[in-house]
């Protein structure tokens, strides 16, 4: 299992998560596991970076549902 920081240069866009999702479990084994990141301590914070006026709450508790 290794760390997988293509969500840190994605939009928040669920095309374009899907797309990252499909293109990085293409390459890997059947049985393998990927973690997909959305921080890291060499880029800014994803609350930082997904944050927005209108949207902003509203993707925080979708991205919470998701852990």
């Amino acid at each position: 299992m290794s760390f997988n920081f293509s969500f840190l240069w994605s939009p928040w866009d669920a095309q374009a998560f899907r797309e990252q999702v499909a293109q990085s479990e293409a390459l890997l084994p059947p049985a393998a596991q990927p973690v997909y990141v959305l921080s890291s301590h060499d880029a800014p914070r994803h609350r930082t970076r997904f944050d927005d006026p209108q949207w902003g709450e509203a993707r925080a508790r979708l991205a919470r549902c998701c852990c």
